[in-house]
């Protein structure tokens, strides 16, 4: 049985069944073991590379690369249909979905001067029965907007 958690790892677990006898017929759960990174991308797709934050005006226009096609048998077309973005703000910890774009760059207007603003990318990938499912999120990338400062003229003395 295959058990999904967040950020697209996926643990499998075995079961085993316990020695039948009419006191105990429940099967006991063993040790979990984890996938590997190549065995994941066989069910979860691999996250955007080169995520970059750059401040433009009073917003944030993000950029990345989408992942090199898989090179192992998998589940899903290798071109994302779409992005998901996810931002979460200094002091804050969950991430939280921003937007959706069908493009490798997003602008991101409703930023405030002088906050901190985290974010990560994921892609949403086509799998072989027709359904979509989310790829594995990139790596985060953290950004200050700059703050607007007053410049007083300097007095004579």
């Amino acid at each position: 049985m295959m058990k999904w958690i967040r950020y697209g790892i996926a643990l499998a677990y075995l079961l085993q069944s316990a020695a039948c006898s009419s006191a105990q017929a429940t099967p006991t759960l063993a040790a979990s073991q984890e996938l590997t990174y190549h065995e994941n991308l066989a069910f979860v797709p691999p996250p955007p590379e080169n995520v970059k934050a750059e401040p433009e005006g009073g917003a944030v226009v993000l950029s990345w690369k989408p992942s090199r096609p898989v090179t192992i048998k998998h589940q899903y077309d290798d071109t994302p249909i779409s992005y998901n973005i996810f931002r979460r703000q200094e002091g804050e910890f969950e991430f939280t979905l921003l937007g959706a774009t069908d493009e490798a760059e997003y602008k991101d207007d409703s930023v405030k001067p002088g906050v901190t603003y985290s974010y990560t990318i994921s892609g949403i990938y086509r799998n072989v029965d027709g359904s979509e499912i989310n790829g594995s999120r990139s790596s985060e990338v953290s950004i200050t907007i700059p703050g607007t400062y007053n410049i007083l003229p300097s007095r004579q003395v």
